[in-house]
């Protein structure tokens, strides 16, 4: 079911959207199941699909939940937030090593290791 989900999410055209999109609202949807999108790594794809629908739906659209130097842009975010984890995971295992507390991605360390 997680795998249909996921292609759904990657490969659904507009009008396949429709309905839900009339039900919840572009921006209603596109929020909904964006953090699905993220955890299914087809956030790009999923936020591609809206980039233009939010913008003629909703003049200046932008969640409350962004904060930005910029003005929001679906597939912008999307790549930001793909780029942000794997700069974040990368520095986390090139930093962790085998410390003494070995709370690390590398499994090793001393005291507390796995």
């Amino acid at each position: 079911e997680i795998e249909g989900f996921r292609l759904y999410m990657e490969v659904a055209e507009r009008e396949d959207l429709q309905h839900l999109i009339e039900k919840e609202g572009v921006a209603g949807l596109f929020e909904k199941y964006l953090p699905y999108a993220i955890a299914l790594d087809v956030e790009k794809k999923w936020s591609e699909k809206f980039s233009s629908l939010l913008l003629s739906a909703e003049e200046g659209y932008s969640p409350s939940w962004y904060s930005g130097t910029t003005p929001f842009a679906s597939s912008v975010f999307a790549s930001s937030i793909t780029t942000g984890m794997m700069s974040s995971l990368n520095s986390a295992a090139t930093s962790s090593g085998s410390s003494a507390s070995g709370g690390g991605f590398s499994g090793g360390g001393g005291g507390g290791g796995w």
